[in-house]
């Protein structure tokens, strides 16, 4: 398994009502039934973006690009109290990436997960196409979803922004779907705020041995426009060492880790154990990086 095997999705138009209006193509999942949520977490260059690209096909998984959504909680520590209109305006404009993959996020949390820094302006079996989402589609299905005028909790924006990212891109999801959300760093406060919504969280840890991870840390950031400061590549390197432990400790038997190394090894074996894991059938979109 490679993570340059792309086979890009193919999003589908939508269809349009008698009325004239435009049926959402994931009119029949309730939010509200996502009640499953996956994690992925990584000490980095360990292999996150490429487990969440190959989820990120799959009909039972509802999900967004890996890495952009990592600043979710601190958005809404900042505009979770705004009425739902506004709190749609206010998301849209803090993580365009997800709708333009050249965009840079104004989410603090998010702004370097655009463009060529994680591969969104070099997608595609030729590498050039850029990630885009219809934002018209995702407000107005986000709109439909959302009480109007009122505030919302956040266990439920956060399960309808993926049903409305589904419906944005085409992916039409199943009846039973999980969300998958690429939150990167395992920061307490992260995994803390995520089981409070969650109380059953699936908490994925991919993990990579230790020198080939750091060496490719330094080789991505310690060279050109990225140069690290030395200092800082001390706490590297006590990260890459401490990768795989659990956040919480009492969220450790939701907690699993998967090796980098066995996911290009034994690519249909690993993925068909996640699979078990979070309770959803095989596909074989989980042998293909979107």
């Amino acid at each position: 398994m490679k993570a340059d095997m792309v086979k890009p999705k193919q999003a589908r138009k939508p269809s349009v009502t008698k009325s004239g209006k435009v049926a959402r193509l994931n009119a029949h999942i309730d939010p509200k039934d996502l009640t499953t949520i996956v994690a992925a977490f990584t000490s980095s260059r360990s292999g996150t973006s490429l487990i969440s690209s190959l989820l990120d096909g799959h009909p039972w998984v509802a999900t967004t690009p890996d890495d952009i959504m990592m600043g979710f909680y601190v958005f809404w520590e900042e505009f979770g109290d705004l009425e739902s209109g506004a709190l749609i305006g206010a998301f849209i404009d803090q993580f365009g990436t997800l709708f333009n993959g050249a965009e840079v996020s104004k989410n603090p949390k998010s702004s370097a997960c655009y463009g060529e820094n994680v591969g969104f302006t070099t997608m595609g079996e030729n590498r050039n196409q850029i990630l885009s989402a219809d934002v018209d589609i995702f407000r107005s299905s986000l709109k439909e979803m959302l009480p109007r005028e009122k505030t919302v909790i956040r266990r439920f924006f956060l399960q309808a922004l993926h049903v409305a990212y589904a419906d944005a891109i085409g992916h039409r999801l199943e009846k039973g779907a999980v969300i998958s959300i690429g939150l990167h760093t395992p920061s307490r406060p992260v995994a803390i705020a995520l089981t409070e919504d969650f109380s059953d969280a699936r908490l994925l840890h991919m993990v990579r041995d230790p020198i080939q991870t750091l060496g490719s840390h330094f080789r991505t950031f310690m060279t050109g426009a990225k140069n690290m400061e030395p200092k800082a590549s001390l706490k590297v390197v006590r990260s890459r060492f401490l990768s795989g432990f659990p956040a919480l400790e009492n969220v450790k038997f939701q907690s699993r880790a998967v090796r980098l190394e066995d996911l290009h090894r034994s690519p249909k074996r690993t993925m068909s154990a996640v699979c078990g894991w979070l309770g959803i059938p095989w596909d074989d979109t989980l042998l293909h990086s979107t």
